[in-house]
């Protein structure tokens, strides 16, 4: 009569142990060792390209008309970069009017100065000659036509053998020498006339 019985609660108790077991064998899952490092506080920012003349929004060259063969004209300007990067500067522009920048004879020296925008009374020329068979400090000399159109055909800011990289603070000034040459195919033309100054870092 008590058989039944003991089946029965031995087969409880052995439902039971593994139970048991199955719930320690979980718990040990969530017990194992752990640890943490971390490099808190990075900090990332870019770089800037930054260049300007001091021009104040004027033009260099304002109310030339009425000009007629061998007239001249001479202004400075002094530009300045303010970047935190090193970049290389060229010079290009956007030439519009009725043709006349065909007429114009364009040449432009880099070197320095200190008096205020367009003067070009204390200029000083570099002593470099940078395009063979020109007067020192010179970096273009041809017409107001063949100035070029953009980066990729700029003027490079040059020094001996290779480009210069202009760092933060560095300045030059620029005369620009715009003269009227002798052709009769010049009269009643006009020209207007961009001069950038644009920095790259590379």
């Amino acid at each position: 009569m008590f058989k039944p019985r003991t089946v029965t609660t031995k087969l409880l108790a052995t439902a039971f142990a593994v139970s048991a077991i199955g719930s320690l064998a979980g718990a040990s899952t969530w017990s194992a060792f752990n640890d943490l490092t971390a490099n808190p506080g990075n900090t990332f920012g870019a770089g800037t390209v930054a260049i300007s003349d001091d021009d104040s929004g004027a033009a260099m060259f304002n109310g030339l008309t009425n000009l007629k063969p061998g007239d001249s004209a001479t202004r400075c300007l002094v530009v300045t970069y303010g970047g935190s990067l090193p970049a290389t500067v060229r010079l290009h522009g956007t030439t519009g009017g009725t043709g006349l920048d065909s007429y114009l004879q364009l040449r432009v020296i880099r070197g320095a100065k200190s008096s205020a925008f367009s003067g070009c009374g204390d200029f000083t020329a570099d002593p470099t000659t940078y395009l063979a068979g020109k007067p020192a400090g010179t970096v273009y000399d041809g017409t107001l036509a063949g100035y070029p159109d953009s980066w990729a055909g700029g003027i490079v800011d040059p020094v001996t053998g290779s480009p210069e990289t202009w760092i933060t603070g560095e300045s030059h000034a620029y005369r620009f020498e715009v003269t009227v040459q002798n052709d009769v195919a010049a009269q009643g033309k006009t020209a207007t006339q961009a001069f950038r100054f644009e920095a790259e870092n590379e």
